[in-house]
């Protein structure tokens, strides 16, 4: 069974037991860090018993481990749902986030920043460069003004929607071009937009094509495309694609994007495509320097490229990669054309 296919086979057999709920706290802390001293706010209702378990497990958390200012961290606790009866339980992720505020010595306060995300399939992990940059981003005057409290609130409240649902709405806006969006950021192009797109759906296509791209494979080239996205009257995007196809891997994976519920699987199905790609490319990188003095082996690199549904790709990178003779990427270049592989 396929990377892929245990994805999709995850996702529906587990689609009885969905459950999403969001909190969050604000908590000072003494000044070694270690202590909860009081609550500044939170969005856990006072009879809310979530509140009093996740404040045991922080404490214990706290006491073991020291905090480092300006990294989050995460804890993962098993709680009943609220939205369930019985025994069951869920996995209740928790980002957490120490801020400082003063100048140091006596006069300066700590902090500590609790967003929790309660599901069975909680990967709050997949999202830590969104969550620091939503925590880091909070004016820690908020923390201490007394007439805050509002302003404080209304940040908050919408951190699941700004660090993780921009990517149900990219994947949804995206719709029909969502193959060569993924593709385009897999092959490392450059993105531009066109006036049409606003500036704040431009800031979250820009993270999703960043999180689609391949850090392992990113490699500059001279000649890098340029996919460039326009808004429709729908309100949904279209892109100039300087591309025939894209490849059938990318466009099953489109496919299957376009089913999940939520923005943990889909950032999970991103990255298991990354990481299947990267996998088929260390296995093309063994054949290939081998190919240069086998034509054994340039069959071999041929029918693997084949098999994998995503030859353009592939051998994109390897070109990049890899330092063999220039006439063993012709012949490969020559062989996929003729197949219809590659452009």
């Amino acid at each position: 069974m396929s990377v892929l296919e245990n994805h999709q086979n995850a996702n529906s057999e587990s689609e009885y037991s969905f459950v999403d709920e969001t909190y969050y706290g604000v908590y000072q802390l003494d000044e070694k860090g270690t202590k909860i001293e009081k609550t500044i706010q939170k969005s856990f209702s006072s009879s809310n018993e979530k509140e009093s378990f996740f404040h045991e497990n922080m404490t214990k958390r706290l006491a073991k481990h020291k905090v480092n200012y300006g990294e989050g961290r995460f804890i993962t606790m098993k709680a009943s749902s609220a939205r369930s009866e019985g025994p069951f339980q869920v996995d209740t992720s928790c980002f957490y986030y120490p801020i400082r505020y003063g100048e140091g010595g006596d006069n300066q306060l700590h902090f500590i920043v609790c967003l929790l995300h309660e599901s069975n399939r909680a990967h709050l992990d997949l999202f830590r460069e969104e969550l620091e940059t939503f925590c880091a981003n909070l004016n820690p005057s908020l923390l201490v003004e007394e007439d805050s409290s509002h302003q404080l609130s209304s940040y908050l409240l919408n951190w699941k929607e700004v660090a993780l649902d921009y990517v149900n709405e990219c994947v949804h806006d995206l719709k029909d071009c969502l193959a060569p969006f993924l593709q385009s950021a897999m092959l490392n192009y450059a993105l531009k937009f066109d006036p049409s797109v606003e500036e704040s759906a431009q800031r979250n296509l820009r993270r999703f094509h960043n999180i689609c791209k391949i850090p392992e494979l990113d490699i500059a080239s001279e000649s890098s495309p340029t996919l460039v996205v326009k808004k429709k009257e729908d309100g949904r995007y279209t892109t100039d694609y300087p591309c025939v196809f894209c490849t059938p891997l990318v466009n099953q994976w489109s496919e299957t994007l376009h089913s999940f519920r939520t923005a943990n699987l889909i950032r999970k199905g991103i990255e298991l495509l990354k990481l299947k790609t990267i996998q088929d490319m260390n296995k093309l990188k063994r054949i290939l320097v081998r190919a240069d003095t086998d034509y054994h082996q340039l069959y071999l690199c041929y029918s693997f490229l084949k098999s994998s549904r995503n030859a353009w790709i592939l051998l994109f990178h390897a070109k990049l990669q890899v330092e063999a003779g220039r006439d063993v990427f012709a012949a490969l270049e020559g062989y996929c054309k003729k197949s219809k592989l590659i452009n």
